[in-house]
């Protein structure tokens, strides 16, 4: 069937003429709304400015088809085949692409909001600057597409594969990237408020300046993962999966390794102070760059602090000495520090004064081997023993925003 003939029987009214063989036809800007081509040849054929609002192209073959600027509105185009096909500014809103092959295709500018592209792939296409919003992409390959700077204000993408794709300043706010692969993609500079991320893998990703302010990482896999200058949110859930980490009491959304440490966020929230919870922070030592889970870290008048709770059953106790004008964290491997309790007498611990130490009524335990790392920018390090945090969260608090509040901003 050529075009002229097709648009013969359009024009009479005929509109099912499923398995038309029209492949390499020239039909652009034609009018064919609402027409039946399911299972069609269309392939390499010219739809470009074509109306094909309605249309129903179920199982249809467009690979290689020209669709710029067509109007796909509310078609079907199920299991339909789109390899390759050029659909630069196409209008596909509220159409439904279940199971259809868009692999490589050019999509760019393109308007698929609320469009059904569940299942579809989507593998190696390029996307950029297409609206997306509420599109249904779950379980969708999406494997080295790029979707750089769309607009996915509230997509489906549950499920779905992102690995190594290019989602660079892309407007996510509240979409679903439940259980979504995105090892190695590329996230910077990416809003990414309020989407769910829960059980994905982000490892290798480029979260470098995005916004992750109300993100749920819940189970999220960040190993490896670039999260310099990200944006994040007060009491937002931080508990990435690790094998070494359990966190099976839930609190306003938040998610704490015991009871003495909801014991202390309560006391926090009691004190009107906002905290991150059980994340993850880069510790720079002298020699290396070290990752390590900190339970609070606090901002208070402008400086940071960590407050850690020591004694539980989840983690080790663990030291805290003091240099002049800066406190460290202690961790593993700095030798000749022995262990020690602030209510004794000795002149020094580690060859410190311990007259420089607070002592608050709790013990102060070292590990076998210790690391001292200096973090930029923490005013406070201070530790306190899960008793003490358990019998008198609040007084903890207070005495640790005292301490905050009298120390020294560091660099």
């Amino acid at each position: 069937m050529n075009a002229d003939e097709l648009l013969e029987r359009y024009a009479a009214g005929e509109r099912c003429l499923r398995g038309a063989d029209l492949h390499g036809a020239d039909l652009r800007g034609v009018d064919l709304r609402g027409i039946d081509l399911s299972d069609a040849n269309l392939s390499d054929t010219d739809l470009s400015d074509a109306d094909l609002r309605d249309a129903d192209l179920i199982g249809a073959n467009l690979r290689g088809a020209d669709l710029i600027v067509a109007s796909l509105s509310a078609a079907d185009l199920r299991d339909a085949n789109l390899h390759d096909a050029n659909l630069i500014g196409a209008k596909l809103g509220v159409a439904n692409l279940r199971d259809a092959d868009l692999s490589g295709a050019n999509l760019s500018g393109a308007e698929l909001s609320c469009t059904d592209l569940t299942c579809s792939n989507l593998n190696g296409a390029y996307i950029s600057g297409a609206n997306l919003i509420k599109a249904k992409l779950s379980r969708a390959n999406l494997q080295g597409a790029n979707l750089s700077v769309t607009n996915m204000i509230g997509a489906d993408l549950s499920g779905a594969n992102l690995q190594g794709a290019n989602l660079g300043g892309a407007n996510l706010i509240e979409a679903d990237l439940g259980g979504a692969n995105l090892q190695g993609a590329k996230l910077s500079r990416s809003n990414l408020a309020y989407v769910n991320l829960a059980n994905s893998d982000l490892s290798n990703a480029d979260l470098s300046d995005s916004n992750l302010a109300g993100t749920n990482l819940t189970n999220a896999d960040l190993d490896n993962t670039n999260l310099e200058g990200t944006i994040l949110s007060l009491g937002i859930s931080l508990n990435i999966r690790n094998p070494d980490q359990t966190a099976p009491y839930e609190w306003n959304g938040l998610y704490l390794h015991s009871k003495t440490e909801l014991k202390i966020a309560e006391a926090f929230d009691r004190a009107g102070v906002p905290f991150y919870l059980n994340g993850w922070t880069r510790i720079h030592s002298t020699q290396h760059i070290d990752s390590k889970e900190i339970d609070f870290l606090v901002f208070y008048q402008s400086k940071w602090g960590i407050l850690e709770v020591n004694g539980e059953p989840s983690e080790p106790p663990v030291c805290t000495l003091y240099e002049p004008e800066r406190i460290s964290l202690c961790a593993t491997d700095a030798p000749n520090i022995v262990t020690t309790s602030l209510s004794g007498d000795h002149e020094s611990v580690g060859g410190l004064n311990p007259a420089s130490l607070r002592s608050a009524e709790r013990s102060i335990v070292a590990p076998q081997e210790l690391r001292l790392f200096k973090i930029p920018h923490i005013s406070i390090v201070e530790h306190y023993e899960a008793t003490r945090c358990w019998d008198e969260p609040d007084t903890v608090v207070q005495e640790f925003l005292e301490i905050l509040t009298q120390a020294s901003n560091v660099p």
